[in-house]
């Protein structure tokens, strides 16, 4: 065996015949090509030209990770579910702390050219690991490194962290500056920020200690980002160093990637990344809120990750991990350690003038309401305001979805209510009529007098749809049986070759009902492409939060499992579901389903989230002057 060692690399002899032995191939040579904090890279070549890269793993008895099993068995889990941009795993040695995998040809990206381009690579490759979580396979896969999945869990890991800093000898010279900057700066900047964060917390009724919903959760790869990636010459992104990988919250992996020192982003790119991750992540609404309360936080913990350094097996770690032989160490400690203490100061002086300001947060949740969208609520308020009672919250999270669906979508007469090739509406959640009503009235179903009734005994209009209001085709109100009907309507279309579609909106907490799903198998069976499902995903129930009352997550899976075709939108933006309904039926033979991530209430402020609102059956009049001037103050 000809192996040629530079004089920088250190590894032993029997460590290269187990190399060999896993490689098969007789060894050219090896050279260290690069070390990481934790780790020295070798890029080992046979004489038959092929490359492989062998990785020695630093390890201490303190160590709780196995960094070596953590990054073999994700890889060659994320290799199994089609992921492409990573390293093959080829082989490990556990004895020896190494592990061989693919070489891959590429060069590094310099924070001045990573472009937008590059940032939606990055996004996609996440997003792709988030819908691998509902894997049985997902669940053996530990906690990703300081993995946080409640506010207290952040404050926590700041604790921990600073203790163990704060816990060094401080009579010693070296740790002077360090003590002095823990004390003086960070400690009251980190209290004052922590207070701040609990009353924002508690103004958007976030519980400090109740951890996140479990749909919030992904696989992350932890210490991800540009700086353990490599650009290849067709564009692609090869992402690799996943030691740390495992289960996290969405929140801290965002934040980690666009606050990680040993990258150099900048502001227009990490717009863009807090944006893609944003819409890709429809289905959790409160993200938005997490980000701007854990921003401050998780920088925090970066603020004194960089300062390991100071902690004597850190330092141990990292004249490991050099890439060449180093001078003793105390000849490079005193420079490791000062431009270390300089960064986390230039990190906390940022936390210090952004901390109240997630400055990535342009990016709007809410869709802008148009004058159509605010004069539909104006008339639905007036119809709440003549019945004293109704589900006005109900109704106003939909007035989107049916604006678009009557306006643009589906084929009716007002004139000939049972016009055979007309398409077919059901409101399933019959609770929320008052929009329904108020289409009706506006596309000339009925006279707008009606409306005015709402709820009298000697009116049409019902707290729940009936058959005998021109428009309606189904009395809807006992949850469930919407689907069903609509499952009967689309199969009877089918059999008589008729060109109508059947329109069906749910809502999210109606789909506890096993009707539902019963309905959605048949819908399955008969392929009924003619059927589309839309939820209105508001996440609340009358006393709390579908994920609180029965979590409904992974929504989306669970209806491809079903056999539907699914897409998401946000149910307020017009623009978004004229593009999701235009492109009926999404794929031929399949039901379609729309998820419509929606806000109880949208339009009045006070009434989101507002539980005592859900259902009213007496007005006061101070409460109706509410609602109208709620209504000119929204967006």
């Amino acid at each position: 065996m000809n192996t040629s060692f530079p004089k920088n690399v250190d590894l032993i002899e029997d460590i290269v015949v187990e190399i060999f032995n896993l490689n098969r191939e007789e060894i050219a040579m090896i050279e260290c090509i690069s070390g990481g904090r934790n780790s020295k890279v070798y890029q080992m070549t046979s004489v038959n030209g092929r490359k492989d890269i062998i990785k020695q793993y630093f390890s201490q008895e303190k160590d709780k990770r196995n960094r070596l099993k953590v990054e073999f068995e994700s890889l060659k889990f994320l290799e199994g579910q089609g992921i492409k941009n990573i390293p093959r795993a080829i082989d490990l040695n556990r004895g020896k702390n190494i592990g061989l995998y693919q070489y891959i040809y590429g060069k590094k990206i310099a924070g001045n050219e990573i472009k937008v381009g590059d940032i939606d690579l990055s996004t996609t490759f996440l997003l792709e690991l988030y819908k691998l979580r509902t894997l049985e396979e997902a669940k053996k896969i530990p906690w990703a490194s300081d993995a946080c999945f409640s506010f207290k869990s952040m404050e926590m890991i700041i604790e921990h962290r600073l203790s163990k800093l704060l816990s060094l000898d401080q009579s010693s010279p070296k740790n002077e500056k360090l003590i002095s900057f823990l004390t003086s700066r960070f400690k009251p900047l980190y209290n004052e920020i922590v207070q701040w964060c609990k009353e924002y917390a508690q103004e958007k009724e976030f519980k400090w200690d109740v951890e996140f919903p479990l749909h919030s959760r992904t696989l992350s790869p932890s210490d991800f980002g540009f700086h353990n990636a490599l650009k290849q010459i067709d564009g692609k992104i090869i992402f690799y160093d996943f030691e740390y990988f495992g289960w996290d919250d969405s929140t801290k992996m965002i934040i980690d990637f666009i606050q990680h020192p040993g990258m150099d982003l900048s502001d227009e790119c990490k717009e863009r990344f807090v944006q893609n991750m944003i819409n890709g992540l429809k289905v959790d609404q409160t993200l938005s809120d997490r980000l701007k309360i854990s921003y401050p936080l998780i920088s925090l913990v970066w603020c004194l990750i960089v300062l390991n350094e100071f902690i004597p097996e850190y330092f141990q770690r990292r004249i490991f991990s050099e890439k060449i032989n180093p001078p003793e160490p105390k000849e490079i400690e005193e420079k490791i350690l000062s431009g270390q203490l300089s960064k986390a100061e230039q990190i906390l002086k940022e936390i210090a003038e952004k901390y109240k300001n997630f400055p990535y947060g342009a990016i709007k949740q809410k869709s802008t309401l148009d004058e159509r969208s605010k004069k539909l609520r104006g008339i639905m308020i007036k119809v709440f305001e003549k019945g004293k009672r109704g589900h006005l919250p109900s109704a106003l999270s939909i007035v989107e979805i049916l604006r678009v669906l009557y306006d643009d979508i589906m084929n009716y007469d007002p004139q000939k209510t049972k016009w055979d090739e007309r398409d077919r509406f059901i409101l399933s959640k019959g609770h929320g009529c008052i929009a329904l009503y108020t289409l009706l009235a506006e596309k000339g179903f009925f006279q707008e007098k009606e409306l005015w009734d709402f709820c009298k005994i000697d009116g049409i209009l019902g707290g729940h749809p009936e058959c005998k209001i021109p428009g309606v085709e189904l009395a809807t109100g006992s949850l469930g049986h919407g689907l069903p009907v609509g499952v009967g309507m689309a199969l009877n279309g089918k059999i008589e070759n008729q060109t109508y579609r059947v329109f069906v909106v749910l809502g999210d907490g109606e789909c506890n009902e096993g009707s539902i799903w019963e309905a959605a198998m048949s819908a399955s069976k008969h392929k009924l492409d003619n059927l589309v499902v839309i939820i209105d995903y508001n996440k609340q129930m009358t006393y709390g939060t579908t994920h609180e009352v029965q979590d409904l997550e992974p929504f989306a899976e669970k209806w491809k499992s079903f056999g539907f075709a699914v897409k998401e939108v946000d149910g307020h933006n017009v623009e978004e579901l004229k593009n999701v309904f235009q492109s009926l039926p999404f794929e031929r033979n399949k039901p379609n389903l729309v998820i419509s991530h929606t806000i109880k209430g949208r339009g009045v402020k006070f009434l989101e989230k507002n539980y005592s609102w859900h259902h009213k059956s007496k007005v006061e009049e101070q409460e109706i002057i509410a609602l109208y001037r709620g209504l000119e103050e929204c967006e």
